[in-house]
């Protein structure tokens, strides 16, 4: 992994590049997809912002500091990663639901690796720049996917209704 490359991977974890993403996605769910398409962006958002809540208070109640001389400046405490979190929240359950569109198994197939690859390459990131431990990233995964996992239970239920 090289500097250009990590960078656009970390960026793949930022707000600024997660909502329009996200506002895009959701048009097209919510213009074309019928109530199911409206569930899943109602789950996703559920996703990103429990996330973000959840990732930011036990930041505060952690208060873990950053490690020393990171490659890029990066503010606030380092535990858990919320970029690593968001990979999974929104990367994760968007691409489940993509990936639930997809007809043919090889396409299946990429889009699982492509996938896979944006949700570690943001984390592994992270620790390129030094702006993380192990660890936080590890947590940010879990938290992620604990929020991901709940928002897409809500979607289940919501179809079974």
């Amino acid at each position: 992994m090289n500097f250009e490359s990590a960078y656009v991977l970390t960026m793949l974890g930022e707000w600024n590049v997660i909502v329009p993403l996200f506002l895009v996605l959701g048009y097209f769910w919510v213009r074309y997809g019928g109530e199911r398409g409206r569930a899943q962006a109602r789950a996703l958002l559920v996703s990103i912002t429990s996330t973000q809540i959840f990732v930011h208070l036990v930041k505060y109640l952690v208060a873990r500091p950053r490690p020393a001389l990171g490659l890029i400046d990066e503010s606030g405490f380092s535990f858990p990663s919320g970029h690593a979190a968001i990979a999974v929240a929104f990367w994760g359950l968007a691409c489940l639901f993509l990936y639930q569109k997809i007809r043919k198994p090889f396409y299946k197939f990429i889009f699982i690796v492509l996938s896979v690859m944006i949700v570690a390459g943001i984390g592994l990131s992270r620790l390129y720049f030094v702006v993380h431990y192990p660890s936080d990233v590890i947590a940010g995964y879990l938290f992620g996917l604990a929020c991901a996992s709940a928002s897409y239970f809500y979607y289940l239920k919501s179809q079974k209704a």
